[in-house]
């Protein structure tokens, strides 16, 4: 992986936790979008470092993806190890895949990206 701002040469280089996987249908982006916008207001509006979250959805085929953006690489790693992490966000994202996608949490893949405005 790399270090802040080694990518671009930006020191002011954020980080994004991508999560993808495929919903049902169009009632099942809606009840997603549901609970990614509690959980968002619950959990996330709490968290040091945390700047937005961002979902985009394909209506031709049901892909479904989630941006959630940190100052930093040290703050989604700090996120990572805490309890909000632990308890809140896993159990959440474990509902919203069994109940709204393909596969459930084997048809899903995150991946962790660094970003910057260009």
């Amino acid at each position: 992986p790399f270090a802040a701002g080694e990518a671009s040469g930006s020191a002011s280089q954020g980080a994004c936790r991508v999560t993808r996987f495929r919903v049902f249908d169009q009632a099942a982006a809606l009840r997603a979008d549901g609970l990614l916008r509690a959980w968002k207001l619950e959990v996330m509006e709490t968290v040091p470092g945390f700047v937005g979250l961002e979902r985009r959805v394909s209506s031709e085929t049901w892909e479904y993806e989630t941006h959630l953006k940190f100052e930093s690489v040290e703050a989604l790693a700090d996120f990572m190890a805490s309890d909000a992490f632990q308890l809140e966000t896993l159990p959440m994202l474990a509902k919203v895949l069994n109940e709204c996608a393909h596969g459930g949490a084997r048809g899903c893949h995150r991946q962790t990206f660094l970003y910057d405005e260009m």
